[in-house]
């Protein structure tokens, strides 16, 4: 089945839980989504994929291999979403959610981030800090939060980070639907591309072994 979301005002795709392949609408908003790219869905085992938001971005995808849980990355792969210029920036109200399994010990593993080689002191980052054992919701300027708990090898994580209110705002961290960690958001102006399996932290690229 393919269906062009263009138009489309409301939309979730999903698997049904009685067939394989089987996406189905839901009532669910998308209007307001800068990315949704549900990396399990069929539709995505190409590259480079088109998003299922209204913005129909182009994501290019290197080495991460498709299966029906999601794209597995073994430590120097990743997918680059492109650019936006909305409200994921400096004073803006948004938020990052990702599923997530950590399947190797590494330091600074890329979840989903928004940095840069020039732009290392003004992005932000989803990630596993594998130094701490913990997750980092962290903007590059020094601020941000750490998650309260030391994650599991092979386990899934649904993870959510948010960021409320101006330029000098509250950060949030979410871990499977529960508020986890709360702290001060950075100032963000960044113009990176928005890249899922990688971080760039100023010295070098930090990949995701895991799957997302």
């Amino acid at each position: 089945m393919v269906q062009t979301i263009s138009g489309v005002k409301q939309n979730l795709w999903r698997r049904q839980q009685s067939g394989l392949f089987a996406p189905i609408r839901r009532n669910f908003p998308i209007d307001s989504l800068a990315l949704y790219a549900p990396l399990w869905h069929p539709e995505l085992n190409v590259s480079p994929f088109i998003s299922k938001d209204l913005n129909a971005r182009s994501c290019t995808v290197t080495g991460a291999t498709w299966g029906t849980q999601g794209r597995t990355l073994d430590g120097n792969d990743y997918i680059d979403c492109g650019s936006t210029t909305n409200a994921l920036t400096n004073g803006g109200l948004f938020s990052v959610m990702a599923w997530v399994k950590v399947t190797t010990t590494q330091s600074y593993q890329g979840i989903i981030t928004k940095c840069g080689p020039t732009e290392t002191n003004n992005g932000w980052m989803l990630t596993a800090d594998d130094v701490a054992g913990k997750f980092q919701w962290r903007h590059f300027n020094g601020a941000g939060v750490v998650s309260s708990f030391s994650y599991v090898l092979n386990r899934w994580y649904c993870l959510e980070g948010v960021r409320e209110g101006g330029a000098a705002g509250e950060c949030k961290l979410y871990a499977d639907g529960l508020l986890d960690a709360t702290g001060t958001a950075g100032t963000l102006t960044n113009s990176a591309n928005i890249v899922i399996g990688r971080e760039y932290a100023g010295v070098g690229n930090y990949y995701l072994k895991g799957v997302v």
